[in-house]
C-alpha cells in the first residue's frame, strides 16, 4: 500500500468489523456508526482498492474468495497499528522507553540500587541501564549524551549542566582494626601528621575534599600514597601500609577488607548532586525517576 493510499484506518477497522460479526447491524452498534455510514465506508474501501470484499445477502455476510486474505492483511495492521499506538502512549506517560545512568561506583553499590528497584516495581517496561565511573567520566556522559543524566559529587559546576543537590556524605578515617586510632570516637585531621596518608587520585569526587582538609591540618601531601580505586587503597590499607578518608557511601565497598571506620573531625562532607545538561527536555520516564528522588540511606545526610 502507498504512503499516499487514501486508504485509512477507520477504512480498516470497519472491513475487519463487518468481517468479525458477519453483520453490518452489529458491525455499526460496536463502531457507534449508523449502518448508512459503516456501507459507505466499505463501500469506499472497496473502490479504493477495487475489490470486493464481501458477499452481502439478507441473512448474512460473508467475505469474498479475494476478501479473505485481504482481511487477514488488515486484521494484523491494525494488530501493529494498535500496538503501535499504545506503545506510543506508554512511552509518552513514562511507562516505557528506558533510562540510562552515569554515577560514582560508590552510589551504584549504596542508594541507586533502592531507587531503581521501587521505581521498576511501578514502571516495569522501562530498562535501566547502569554506568558507573569516575567523576570527570560521569561528567563527561552527562556532556555528551551518552546518558540521561548523572549522579555524582563533582566539587566543580559546570556552566553547561544544573545541579540537583539531593544529599551529602561525610568523611571517615579507614584504617587496619589493629591500628592506634581504631578505638577513638573520632579522629582529628592533625593526628594523621604522624600516619601515611593513602589518598584517591584526582580524578576522583574524593581527592579535592581531603587534599584541602590535610593542607588546613598541616599533613604534608608528599608523605602520601596514591590509589586509583578503592578496592586498591583499601587493600593497601588492610595491608598496613598506611591510613585513609572516604565518604560514607564508599564504606561498604571497603567491607571486604575489615577496615575501621572512625569519623573524621573537622566533619567535611561530600555534596552528591543529580546533574543534566543545562535547558535539555527529560523524557518522562527520566522525569519520573528524578522527580520523586528521596534518598534515604545510612551514610547520606
Amino acid at each position: 500500500m502507498r504512503m499516499n493510499s487514501p486508504v485509512t484506518v477507520s477504512h480498516l477497522r470497519a472491513a475487519v468489523t463487518v468481517s468479525e460479526t458477519s453483520s453490518f447491524t452489529e458491525a455499526a452498534n460496536l463502531l457507534e456508526l449508523s449502518q448508512s455510514s459503516l456501507s459507505r465506508r466499505i463501500a469506499d474501501l472497496e473502490r479504493i482498492l477495487k475489490v470486493q470484499l464481501f458477499h452481502r445477502t439478507t441473512r448474512s455476510v460473508e467475505p469474498t474468495p479475494s476478501g479473505v486474505d485481504l482481511l487477514a492483511q488488515m486484521r494484523a495492521t491494525l494488530v501493529s497499528f494498535d500496538k503501535g499506538v499504545e506503545q506510543l502512549h506508554q512511552q509518552a506517560s513514562g511507562d516505557s522507553g528506558s533510562i540510562t545512568i552515569g554515577c560514582l561506583p560508590s552510589i551504584a553499590a549504596s542508594f541507586l540500587p533502592g531507587l531503581i528497584r521501587e521505581f521498576i516495581r511501578v514502571h516495569p517496561d522501562v530498562r535501566v541501564e547502569v554506568r558507573d565511573a569516575l567523576t570527570t567520566q560521569v561528567v563527561e556522559q552527562v556532556r555528551s549524551g551518552a546518558v540521561d543524566f548523572g549522579i555524582t559529587a563533582a566539587s566543580n559546576r559546570e556552566r553547561d549542566l544544573t545541579y540537583e543537590r539531593i544529599g551529602a556524605d561525610r568523611f571517615y578515617c579507614a584504617l587496619p582494626r589493629w591500628h592506634r586510632l581504631a578505638d577513638h570516637e573520632s579522629v582529628e585531621w592533625e593526628m594523621l601528621r604522624d600516619e601515611r596518608v593513602i589518598t584517591f587520585s584526582p580524578y576522583t569526587s574524593i581527592s579535592r575534599p581531603v587534599a584541602m582538609s590535610l593542607e588546613a591540618a598541616g599533613v604534608d601531601s608528599d608523605s602520601t600514597m596514591v590509589g586509583h580505586n578503592v578496592g586498591a587503597v583499601a587493600g593497601l590499607v588492610a595491608s598496613g601500609l598506611g591510613v585513609t578518608a572516604v565518604p560514607g557511601l564508599v564504606r561498604p565497598l571497603m567491607e571486604f577488607a575489615q577496615l575501621a571506620f572512625v569519623p573524621l573531625r573537622p566533619t567535611i562532607r561530600r555534596e552528591v548532586h543529580v546533574i543534566r545538561r543545562k535547558g535539555e527536555q527529560p523524557s518522562p520516564a527520566v522525569e519520573r525517576f528524578i522527580r520523586p528522588m528521596h534518598v534515604k540511606h545510612e551514610f547520606l545526610e
